[in-house]
């Protein structure tokens, strides 16, 4: 059987574009604090790319504890207040820019799916990332956050596209899981939730950052490896300037 044609990439946000994950962690780590709650940094690291409820879940286990519907409310509102005003300050990834560029030229459409808040979206995919007519699907705009399918879903809808012609980038075991529930494609980043050995474990695969990950993206899309800084050809690319890729 043939197998679909990939026409379009769908990123996750926060550690995969967007240099935000220690951020994430500082306001959970305080936000629980009031509750008892301390945990190493690794726990929380661990749950963030899911959805509130499933996060809170994996927290509430690990510190033995049961945090109820009421306070549930209560850090999920902290939280996303916290990240709304700090969202402005980060700072995205090396590579982000360039592969969304190249994307564009190449005329390949791409869309953000996110667990953030529409807020906090927003405000990183247009403020910090410069994606003023980029797609934006948040938990929001779905039934089932990450790792269920609802959120790959509803972004290959919103591309007109089947799932199974996207590739989802993401730098969680939750993208991972949603991905593959959708039957999308997957290419695991290391440079937020999730390690590349912690990727290559669940069988997924997986690139260090945003730079490894271009040739492999354009790869699947059949399109020419992007030129690096030192290469003047590549269809679609020109006008990028690539580091020299190392494997």
């Amino acid at each position: 059987m043939t197998e679909p044609e990939i026409r379009a990439v769908v990123f996750d946000l926060d550690g995969t574009l967007v240099d935000s994950t220690q951020m994430h962690i500082a306001v959970w780590t305080n936000a629980v604090k009031p509750l008892g709650i301390s945990l190493p940094a690794r726990v929380f690291r661990s749950g963030l790319g899911a959805g509130y409820e499933p996060f809170l879940d994996m927290i509430a286990t690990a510190a033995g504890q049961t945090i109820g519907p009421s306070q549930r409310s209560a850090l999920i509102a902290e939280h996303e207040t916290a990240l709304i005003e700090m969202s402005g300050n980060a700072q995205a990834l090396p590579g982000a820019a360039e592969i969304w560029q190249s994307l564009t030229e190449s005329g390949i459409p791409y869309a953000v799916a996110t667990s953030a808040s529409p807020a906090a979206a927003r405000t990183m995919v247009v403020d910090v990332l410069g994606g003023v007519n980029v797609p934006i699907i948040t938990s929001n705009d779905v039934k089932h956050p990450k790792p269920a399918p609802d959120i790959i879903l509803a972004a290959a809808a919103r591309l007109d596209l089947e799932p199974t012609q996207i590739i989802v980038v993401g730098d969680s075991v939750w993208d991972m899981r949603a991905a593959a529930t959708a039957g999308a494609q997957f290419i695991g980043i290391g440079t937020g939730s999730a390690s590349v050995s912690e990727f290559a474990d669940e069988g997924a695969t997986a690139v260090s950052n945003l730079w490894a990950a271009a040739p492999v993206i354009h790869a699947r899309l059949g399109l020419p490896r992007p030129r690096t800084s030192g290469n003047t050809g590549g269809a679609g690319v020109s006008s990028v300037r690539w580091p020299r890729f190392t494997s």
